[in-house]
């Protein structure tokens, strides 16, 4: 991948969920440099369950979000969610995201 997107080209968004935490710490701690000089619009972490380590996904983005429950309806909130970020990063081209519904919390 390039590092800079060319001129018309929408800038990637990179989502990653987890039900808990690194298992190598080291390999993580190696490609968070990698990861944050790619050109992605926005990198959006998801702490999934009361296992998931949201502060080594904050190490990786400032934008992480947890799901306290593991059910089917949290889920589907969660994918609408994700769905809803795509449609607005393609119509805008920025980075901002749509609110979250109630099931999921912004982690600080």
């Amino acid at each position: 991948l390039s590092s800079v997107p060319d001129e018309g080209d929408w800038r990637p968004l990179l989502f990653i969920m987890t039900d808990g935490k690194p298992s190598d710490t080291l390999a993580f701690s190696e490609v968070i440099p990698e990861i944050k000089r790619r050109p992605f619009a926005k990198v959006i972490a998801c702490a999934a369950g009361f296992k998931a380590d949201a502060s080594s996904l904050k190490r990786l983005t400032d934008t992480v979000v947890s799901l306290d429950t593991m059910d089917s309806s949290t889920f589907s909130q969660f994918f609408q969610w994700v769905s809803a970020t795509v449609s607005a990063n393609q119509q805008n081209n920025d980075s901002a995201l749509p609110p979250p519904p109630a099931e999921i919390n912004i982690v600080i």
